[in-house]
């Protein structure tokens, strides 16, 4: 934990006295932020690679396994966008 951490934040109106950080504390709050950030960073990275690494979509062997393999998030979501649309179609002449 830090120091400045449990600190309250000093308004200089409220204590004239008090003359602002020095450097050494501007420095260290500094690297301290720095140090947070790439924790998360690193914490993300890890969570998408777990996600990603336990992730088959479809085996190799096959054409359409490979075909499928390159397919991105954004276009499965096209595909799926695209048979629903059909479906309602097939569906909504049918009942007329």
């Amino acid at each position: 934990m830090s120091p400045l951490k449990h600190q309250k934040a000093v308004v200089a109106r409220e204590d004239p006295k008090w003359r602002g950080y020095t450097l050494d504390e501007l420095r260290y709050q500094q690297a301290y932020a720095l140090a947070r950030i790439e924790i998360e960073k690193d914490r993300l990275r890890s969570m998408t690679r777990s996600l990603t690494a336990n992730y088959n979509r479809v085996s190799h062997d096959t054409l359409l396994g490979r075909i499928l393999n390159n397919f991105s998030y954004l276009d499965y979501g096209f595909l799926a966008f695209r048979l629903v649309r059909n479906v309602w179609r097939l569906f909504h002449r049918r009942r007329k």
